[in-house]
């Protein structure tokens, strides 16, 4: 339910009336960021496991940022302990207004000067209307299946794991493995 575009700031913006919450948000079109009417920030509506609210090009803004911010580094350290043969793990989580963007990674090392980085994003919607509501986000929603509740989101990873390939320098494609992760081979000395 669009209204007509309006001027706020300087910057053209349309009014829709967010499904899940009834309240009225407002989405720049260029970049398709959503925030709260007159409100700074971001706002991300929905119940766990209900990435709706983040479809398109929302969730797809964190995707860079979440690959240079905190994934990167973790593979970095990873690379860094693991053995040859060895494979090492982690989560790193990537937050915002509302919600949270989780990383499994794992990284192996494959031949001499190469790793394994195999990759897989979720997010946990932690606005106040779960809290309000009685359905607090809980532990489990921040480990993937079975040790927990989350499962990937897979336009999210292939975005994320296309920025880590970039940023390091993959020697090819990210590719998914046989358990829902995507995989990549990264040189251990890559920039």
């Amino acid at each position: 339910m669009h209204e007509p575009e309006h001027e706020q700031s300087g910057t053209p913006v349309q009014w829709e009336l967010c499904r899940k919450t009834a309240r009225r948000q407002t989405v720049v079109p260029e970049t398709g960021v959503t925030g709260p009417l007159f409100g700074s920030g971001i706002v991300v509506e929905g119940l766990a496991g209900d990435t709706s609210a983040l479809e398109g090009g929302d969730r797809m803004v964190y995707a860079e940022p979440m690959a240079r911010a905190v994934v990167e580094p973790a593979v970095r350290d990873l690379m860094n302990r693991c053995g040859d043969g060895q494979g090492l793990s982690t989560t790193v989580a990537f937050g915002g207004d509302g919600f949270t963007l989780y990383a499994g990674v794992r990284v192996r090392r494959v031949a001499t000067g190469q790793a394994e980085v195999s990759l897989a994003c979720w997010v946990t919607n932690r606005d106040a209307a779960r809290y309000l509501g009685g359905n607090p986000p809980s532990e489990d929603e921040t480990r993937l299946r079975p040790e927990g509740t989350a499962t990937p989101d897979g336009p999210l990873t292939t975005r994320v794991a296309g920025h880590l390939a970039t940023r390091m320098n993959a020697l090819g494609t990210p590719r998914p493995d046989s358990d829902g992760y995507l995989a990549v081979t990264v040189p251990l000395a890559s920039p």
